[in-house]
């Protein structure tokens, strides 16, 4: 019951007893289907609905682990939103996409704490960098902001500060733009600084001027040193997706090198982060519209072509999600080790060594991942 609910179990279960339990009970049966399963480390990276699983197979599942009374008590707690059961004539299907949904589920609350705790590095360090660089135009309105009745039914006013103002412009003027990751708005500053506020982001865009030809790269671009472009996406792999308006009002979409784009002053020491904190939200907001889909996949019984089509794309997304999240936690690690062999070779760092984690990463650089991710490996 608790595992159609979804409950944080962790309050009421044990993971070290449960892991030490489960492997008494391998070791003493040594089931074929857990054959390669020949230490307690293997278990550390197991999900615990997964060594539960296992415990109830085992008929282990005891109160030697599992304090049932409180489980007794979270479930009248949620009485009257009890959902049916999983394991009450359950398909072998039906329960694989159980345990594919509970993988997205677990990937989107990784996504989600790491981006929570990078927001909050990245907002302190973006203010302080502010102040130091004077009004830029990344920016420009494509189209009138002038309040309140200008925003969208879909868009959330709450997701900012609206005391601190909203920002009334017309289209085409020039801006400084600061989009705020994961909501709708962008904090804009009008030309010279006079003016500043929150506008709706789809009605601003960011854009930049191209530094370098893209043919000193292999690339067949028709765009030159001094065109301006709008920035569609800028992707943590070091690509941006980028529009131009060609003759006749033709839109003409490329993905370039960010090195040849011209970007914010302020954006120099804090690219790479805020690139990383974008695919991170990317990513939670992916693994949200997957958990929609099996929702309707369990509830809205669709025709059985529709069904088995549904799947397909429905695995697919799964794994891919997966794949990228791998990629990200390996962007992550891998700017954690940059900026530990940019300490280390810095003048005050060969005096002093700077601080480590026990792990043996520099402290406060990386949020730890889930023990059952690792970058680089396959699903």
């Amino acid at each position: 019951w608790h595992e159609a609910l979804g409950t944080d179990l962790s309050s009421v279960v044990s993971e070290e007893k449960v892991a030490a339990r489960l492997w008494k009970e391998i070791s003493r049966h040594r089931p074929q289907e857990l054959e390669a399963v020949t230490s307690p480390r293997h278990l550390a990276v197991w999900p615990l609905q997964d060594m539960l699983r296992w415990l109830c197979w085992f008929e282990a599942a005891d109160e030697e682990v599992i304090d049932k009374g409180t489980l007794v008590q979270l479930l009248l707690d949620k009485g009257e939103d009890l959902p049916a059961p999983g394991f009450l004539g359950e398909t072998a299907e039906s329960n694989f996409l159980t345990q594919v949904q509970g993988r997205v589920s677990a990937v989107k609350d990784a996504a989600t704490a790491l981006l929570s705790q990078l927001s909050k590095e990245l907002l302190t360090a973006e203010a302080l960098e502010r102040t130091r660089h004077s009004w830029f135009p990344n920016g420009r309105a494509k189209q009138a902001f002038s309040g309140p009745k200008d925003v969208p039914l879909e868009v959330d006013i709450d997701a900012v500060d609206v005391g601190m103002g909203l920002l009334e412009v017309r289209e085409g003027d020039r801006l400084d733009l600061t989009p705020k990751v994961g909501t709708d708005w962008t904090w804009c500053i009008s030309e010279g600084g006079k003016r500043q506020g929150w506008v709706v982001s789809s009605m601003v865009a960011e854009v930049a001027l191209v530094l370098r030809p893209p043919s000193e790269l292999g690339l067949d671009l028709a765009l030159y040193p001094g065109e301006q472009v709008d920035v569609m996406l800028r992707h943590y792999s070091g690509w941006t997706l980028c529009k131009k308006i060609a003759d006749g009002d033709r839109e003409e979409v490329h993905w370039l090198p960010d090195a040849i784009l011209s970007d914010h002053p302020k954006n120099g020491m804090l690219k790479k982060p805020r690139l990383v904190l974008d695919g991170l939200h990317r990513l939670a907001e992916d693994a949200k519209t997957l958990e929609k889909f099996f929702y309707k996949l369990r509830t809205k019984h669709p025709g059985a072509g529709e069904s088995e089509e549904l799947r397909e794309s429905l695995y697919k997304q799964v794994l891919a999600l997966i794949e990228e999240y791998n990629k990200i936690c390996a962007v992550v690690h891998k700017q954690a080790a940059e900026e530990k062999g940019a300490k280390a070779a810095s003048p005050t760092a060969q005096k002093a060594a700077a601080p480590k984690s026990p792990d043996g990463h520099p402290s406060k650089l990386l949020t730890p991942l889930p023990d059952w991710v690792h970058p680089g490996s396959e699903c």
